[in-house]
């Protein structure tokens, strides 16, 4: 019982922690797209 409490809670962690490392790297992006399309545009 504790021992399965205990691995779903790494699991919570590990994914939440995956989680914003995703909404770090998207946020990222999306701040690099503007340049990205005035760029193109200026092509």
């Amino acid at each position: 019982m504790s021992r399965t409490t205990v691995e779903s809670t790494d699991t919570v962690q590990s994914m939440s922690s995956s989680a914003s490392a995703a909404a770090r790297t998207a946020a990222r992006i999306i701040s690099q797209v503007p340049s990205t399309a005035h760029l193109i545009s200026r092509l």
